[in-house]
């Protein structure tokens, strides 16, 4: 667990709780802290372990010119005493060249004599707070003659504070990732011509397209409740968090059985339909969501046949088994309406998808409502 920072610097912990609700939030921070420990120039910078491209970069206070920042990164941060000592010292803490000059050489480098003093910089302190495979979290800061050397005390308080500007740091990156997935998300459900939402593993709702919405303020049957989605009915509702819950565990390989899982019957023209998003990375499937979606008549009507053999190539018996399917219908219901095994009916299912480019049942139904020989779409 972290220790607390003295009381003097509390404040900067109320800074961090806030910061990503404030978009200077970490300019601000980076001012208090120089203002704080009386600082020159306070950084944070994140920095690729290969490349060393910058992922992260914030400031206060003084920073070189063009000419200056030049000369550091071709000639003399190689020679930085600070960086040198970072190399193999322990994380989570800071060193300073005042207290550090005795382990290391400091004061008669070409990095001290060329470029630090004469630019008035006396002293340097700086911190890895975190690295990894991939990526180095710094703490760079450096003070002026009239500002003094840096104490032990300071130091401990500096230390005292890293471990929480490094989950903050964290915490805004996600934030940040979460925020591109979620517009990802959003522009998934608006390419859809039928009521569309994903919702993630605890069943809120992170993306829904205008006519989901429309349909829950019109039909009452379904609720957003502290972003949550829910039946009016609590029987429904019990079924359908477990059914969200087995939707994505079932891609961790935990085998959850529901009844019902994968549909509701709303009313005689009505279903809710569940399918898992699913993104492919290398050999390992991420689950990114969960589909909710209605199928009704006022949103697809009967599939010309014609039309899907002539476009598609499908044979009679796989027109068939198309029309169910984009009507709600799953392969269980399929089989038994056509008398035949649910082993054939997937595999002209598969058939169905592969002769469509579709990969489900969602994907074809607004595939085809896509096309104007077929116009399943009536509410547009």
């Amino acid at each position: 667990m972290n220790s607390l920072p003295i009381k003097d610097d509390m404040f900067i912990l109320g800074m961090l709780s806030n910061i990503h609700n404030d978009p200077k939030g970490w300019e601000k921070l980076m001012e208090a802290l120089r203002s704080q420990f009386n600082l020159n120039s306070c950084n944070l910078i994140v920095t690729n372990n290969t490349s060393f491209a910058i992922r992260f970069q914030v400031g206060a206070g003084w920073f070189p010119d063009d000419e200056m920042a030049s000369l550091y990164v071709n000639e003399y941060a190689q020679q930085d005493p600070i960086l040198i000592k970072l190399q193999t010292s322990e994380i989570g803490k800071v060193y300073a060249t005042n207290l550090v000059h005795e382990e290391i050489n400091v004061y008669d480098t070409d990095y001290y004599l060329k470029w630090a003093k004469p630019q008035g910089i006396i002293e340097g302190a700086a911190a890895y707070l975190s690295v990894d495979k991939d990526w180095s979290t710094a703490l760079l800061t450096n003070r002026k003659e009239e500002q003094g050397k840096y104490t032990l005390q300071e130091v401990e308080r500096l230390n005292a504070l890293l471990p929480y500007i490094d989950d903050a740091l964290k915490k805004s990156f996600v934030i940040a990732q979460d925020t591109i997935s979620n517009l990802r998300l959003k522009s998934v459900v608006n390419q859809y011509r039928l009521p569309v939402a994903i919702l993630n593993e605890y069943g809120e709702v992170t993306a829904l397209n205008k006519m989901m919405q429309l349909y829950i303020n019109d039909k009452k049957t379904l609720k957003i409740k502290e972003n949550t989605l829910h039946f009016n009915d609590k029987e429904k509702d019990k079924k359908l968090s477990l059914s969200i819950l087995s939707s994505s565990k079932r891609i961790a390989g935990v085998d959850i059985v529901v009844d019902e899982g994968s549909r509701f019957i709303l009313n005689d023209n009505e279903t809710l339909a569940f399918e898992e998003l699913i993104e492919h990375d290398g050999e390992k499937d991420i689950f990114l969501g969960t589909f909710v979606y209605i199928v009704s008549q006022n949103y697809v009507s009967v599939v010309d046949k014609k039309q899907l053999h002539h476009i598609f190539s499908l044979t009679p018996a796989e027109t068939d088994v198309c029309s169910f399917i984009v009507e709600g219908k799953r392969p269980k219901e399929i089989a038994l309406i056509l008398d035949k095994s649910i082993y054939t009916v997937r595999e002209q299912i598969n058939n169905i998808y592969a002769k469509t480019g579709c990969n489900s049942q969602i994907s074809l139904i607004n595939f085809l409502s896509s096309i104007p020989a077929f116009n399943f779409n009536k509410n547009c």
